[in-house]
């Protein structure tokens, strides 16, 4: 792995650091409620918070059937406002592709074109758009969030002809390194860190940051195989070692699972799900060695260490160096690397979208709306009460003159017999009903509508924000004001999870991209056709990446008057035809539009010269004829020209094949650059472009 140089260590150091491990992380069950903190704040977004007695009861009976038992409800406060959050945080960092863009001055654009390239196969191969949903989530639900960003080699696979496999019938797989930046979401519940620092600040300050995972024993030997130089040894003893190793489990920071919706179609404990000695059918006697266990706790921890404290010998070991560890069920180390990246951070980056310099006990996004959804909630509640009242009267009774059974008899048609005691009495003496006045009910309903407004004040939101009508008549600029001064503490959070976040990711990536990028070819999906890499290209020049503003794409846009009044005074103004190119700019405006590849359709100025010149002969031959005289000669199509409009129909059917090809996009990074490029291919590391 070029990110890291793995060491192996000797049975003393393993000990030391294997202990390291274990305080770091225990460090945060300690001192801090966080999966406490986590749990409750998941279920009040899932609304799963009440437990009593009586919702459970009538949750029970509607699953039987029973559909007059009326449960208490939870009013939706939480959950769509923070999805509200979420949907304008994807809209305003992940409507570009690729996500992290570089920007560059135009005789550097080619350059540009290379990292761009990297960083689309970077994203589609890590599945960058899901990972940061949930991170966007978890920022709004925790006030914590945060994103590992790593530069990793795995295998992958592509097809090729080969006329010896299957009489070449059938395209023969091959197997291909791949090399990139991977960008992965933090599980807070089963992520540890070093709370002595600010969260936006663990990467730099921070001693240690690290995550438990679960793995199944296919796995672990499939992650295990991935890792170079891993300490050979330890493997054995790391599939014999059972969950949680052999200290106290409860002291042990170990793979945790939340039980947050009672109604989930599978509830049973991931580490107790699969038997795999009972699957095979063999015994632990039977086994050998190595007695496999279902399932593995695998910790990561990137820490900041003097490898001298741990009698580790290195160069320089006497100064603060990043290492990543690898430990399994809490016991064996198995991998030990120093981090050699050219970055100097922790690879885990954390953030807080609302910091106010109280760390932990600001409240997040999700925490402030929970008062309004309790009381909301407890208000609706208050009107079910009073309905369940008038279904279910209340009454004083006799219990010497009608029975409790045939009183609280469910059915509504039930006909309750009087004891015999009841001869010679009047129906009063046996039975007496409770007033009730339901007059004042009404206004339950009216105090949780006010709640629910007073947490749209709370978070900034309004109904349009949050998919819904609102009533009144207004004109474009006064909604477009009601929207931008809606969106603008979403945009005061996008600036700072950009300043917190995604800058020194994007910092991460850029410098692994320098330091890791191997050579090789990448297809891109705005040119249409490969990209060469060239690293040594790459480093010559200094590039950054576009800082996001915190807009909306829908903000960046040019309305529809204004568009419509832009097109007519161009049109009609001639010295704004003579000063600008009205053909690409009426492009770049309908690709604002979201109508984008308008350019590939411009004609090139060779194209329009000749297209003057035909036409200009066309009104001199006319002429002519009219006079009786003979036509000057016709002018011909120049030889540049007829090579240029066969590079583009050569370009349009490259185009529609590698769109029909399911693997065109799996190019590996490893391969070499062909010597002769097709037509199509941009050959960047030589600075030649062919049409």
């Amino acid at each position: 792995m070029p990110a890291a140089t793995p060491i192996l260590l000797k049975k003393q150091s393993q000990v030391g650091l294997v202990k390291y491990m274990e305080l770091a992380s225990n460090s945060l069950l300690t001192s801090s409620n966080l999966r406490a903190g986590l749990r409750a704040a998941d279920q009040a977004y899932m609304r799963e918070n009440d437990w009593t007695k009586e919702q459970w009861q009538a949750r029970q009976a509607n699953k039987r059937g029973d559909p007059t038992k009326i449960q208490n409800i939870v009013v939706p406060i939480i959950m769509p406002q923070v999805e509200s959050s979420v949907e304008t945080q994807m809209k305003i960092f992940c409507s570009e592709f690729p996500i992290f863009s570089f920007v560059a001055s135009p005789e550097k654009a080619d350059i540009a074109l290379q990292y761009n390239t990297i960083m689309q196969d970077n994203q589609k191969r890590g599945g960058w758009i899901r990972q940061l949903q949930m991170f966007f989530r978890d920022g709004f639900k925790y006030n914590l969030h945060a994103l590992e960003a790593t530069w990793c080699s795995e295998k992958i696979w592509t097809i090729e002809t080969d006329t010896s496999y299957q009489g070449g019938a059938e395209g023969k797989a091959k197997e291909l390194l791949w090399a990139g930046n991977k960008l992965k979401r933090m599980d807070m519940y089963n992520t540890f860190f070093d709370t002595r620092v600010a969260p936006a600040e663990v990467h730099i300050k921070g001693e240690f940051a690290g995550y438990v995972e679960l793995m199944s024993r296919m796995e672990l030997k499939r992650y295990i195989n991935s890792l170079p130089n891993k300490l050979v040894d330890n493997i054995n003893p790391a599939f014999n070692s059972g969950i949680g190793g052999t200290g106290d489990t409860m002291s042990s920071y170990s793979f945790y699972l939340p039980d947050i919706n009672p109604g989930a179609s599978f509830i049973q404990n991931p580490a107790q799900a699969f038997d795999w000695m009972s699957w095979a059918g063999i015994q632990p006697t039977n086994m050998g060695r190595v007695q496999y266990k279902n399932s593995y706790e695998v910790k990561t921890i990137y820490a900041r260490i003097i490898p001298s404290d741990f009698e580790i010998v290195v160069p320089s070991k006497n100064t603060p160096q990043i290492w990543k560890f690898v430990v399994v069920n809490n016991t064996v180390l198995i991998y030990a690397e120093r981090q050699t990246n050219a970055h100097d951070y922790l690879p885990i980056v954390f953030g807080q979208p609302l910091e106010d310099g109280l760390r932990f006990q600001t409240k997040s996004f999700s925490q402030n709306l929970e008062p309004f959804q309790e009381v909301s909630s407890a208000l609706w509640n208050m009107k079910l009460a009073s309905a369940r009242r008038r279904l279910t009267d209340r009454g004083l009774y006799n219990p010497l003159l009608v029975r409790m059974e045939d009183i609280n008899s469910p059915e509504p048609n039930a006909k309750i017999p009087l004891r015999s005691s009841m001869y010679g009495r009047k129906l009063e003496d046996a039975y007496h009903q409770i007033p009730f006045d339901d007059a004042n009910s009404q206004f339950f309903v009216q105090e949780a509508d006010a709640m629910y407004r007073y947490s749209q004040i709370t978070s900034g939101k309004n109904n349009p924000a949050l998919g819904q009508f609102q009533k009144g008549n207004k004109n474009n600029p006064e909604f477009e004001t009601t929207m931008a001064n809606a969106n603008s503490r979403d945009q005061t959070t996008a600036r700072f999870t950009e300043d917190q976040v995604f800058t020194p990711v994007k910092e991460i990536f850029k410098l692994n991209i320098l330091q890791y990028q191997p050579t090789g070819q990448i297809y891109n999906t705005e040119v249409q056709g490969l990209v060469n890499i060239d690293p040594l290209t790459l480093r010559k020049t200094a590039l950054d990446f576009k800082v996001g503003d915190g807009l909306l794409p829908a903000q960046k846009e040019i309305q529809s008057d204004e568009l419509q009044v832009a097109f007519q005074t161009i049109q009609s103004t001639q010295q704004l035809q003579s000063g600008y190119n009205v053909v690409p700019m009426f492009s770049y405006i309908m690709k604002t539009r979201g109508l984008d590849g308008l350019n590939k359709f411009e004609k090139s100025p060779l194209q329009l010269q000749y297209e003057q010149a035909l036409s200009s002969w066309q009104q001199v031959a006319v002429e002519a004829m009219k006079a009786g005289q003979k036509p000057p000669p016709q002018p011909q199509m120049p030889p540049q020209l007829i090579q240029e409009l066969q590079a583009k129909a050569a370009q349009s059917q490259q185009e529609a094949a590698t769109s029909s090809t399911p693997t065109g996009n799996a190019v590996s990074q490893t391969a070499q650059p062909s010597q002769s490029s097709q037509s199509g291919d941009i050959n960047i590391g030589q600075g030649t472009t062919n049409a």
